[in-house]
């Protein structure tokens, strides 16, 4: 008896092996179609291009609102100082005016306490006619 027995192979399996041999080395070459790494495609780097392109133009246009709006803010800050300015000047000038009816209301009180007095005395207009001092 042989030392070593040989049995023939099947072909069957032969086939199998050679058909998992050839889809080893074939399938990872069709899996590297895109970049090696996880690095972006080209057609994803011309797309970011664009699109940071896009977003420049974007910010461009959002810079624009921004100062027009800051122009529109300082405008309307620099409008309500000078109403807060005329306000604060008709205030004092309200204050003038209120103080100068309160001087002249008094005033008119004393006048309308004198002609009461004035009126109620004997020589005064409601005196009866005829009467003189040397009556009193």
């Amino acid at each position: 008896m042989p030392l070593f027995v040989t049995k023939r192979p099947f072909p069957l399996f032969a086939g199998l092996m050679a058909v998992a041999l050839a889809g080893a080395t074939a399938l990872p070459a069709a899996a590297e179609v895109g970049p090696p790494g996880g690095y972006p495609s080209w057609a994803e780097v011309q797309q970011a291009q664009s699109s940071e392109a896009a977003k420049a133009a974007e910010i461009t246009a959002i810079n624009g609102l921004l100062s027009g709006l800051q122009e529109q803010s300082e405008a309307a800050g620099d409008a309500a100082v000078r109403a807060a300015a005329d306000h604060a000047a008709a205030d004092a000038e309200l204050q003038v005016a209120a103080s100068k009816l309160e001087t002249v209301s008094a005033q008119a009180a004393r006048a309308d306490d004198q002609l009461a007095r004035w009126r109620s005395m004997p020589w005064g207009p409601t005196a009866p006619r005829g009467s003189t001092w040397s009556s009193l």
